[in-house]
């Protein structure tokens, strides 16, 4: 069992730009494709611009290491001129999810 809980899905594109929209969150550094509806998962913002949505849910982004251990299946699903991956570990290209620790020492035995 992992060491944190995890939004099952990526924050989608029209989550964050709701966040933008209410001045909570900074605005993308790079836009969503055009190709890309509001369900797509959320990207082209700087990781720590990622945190601060999920630290209204008193959750942190997944942090970058996590994210370039998923990238490259994201890579092959979406195809890889979907994603610029030079831009990845400052900045959101594959999605984002929300996650927080948990502690699972008391389910020992």
């Amino acid at each position: 069992m992992l060491p944190f809980e995890f939004d099952p899905e990526p924050v989608e594109a029209w989550r964050y730009d709701a966040c933008v929209e209410e001045a909570i969150c900074p605005k993308r550094e790079f836009p969503q494709l055009a190709s890309d509806g509001p369900d797509a998962p959320a990207v082209g913002m700087r990781w720590e611009h990622a945190n601060r949505f999920c630290e209204g849910r008193q959750m942190r982004a997944q942090s970058p290491e996590q994210d370039y251990a998923i990238r490259d299946g994201v890579a092959r699903s979406l195809g890889r001129e979907r994603l610029n991956l030079d831009l990845s570990p400052t900045h959101v290209v594959a999605g984002f999810r929300c996650t927080r620790l948990v502690d699972r020492s008391h389910n020992r035995r």
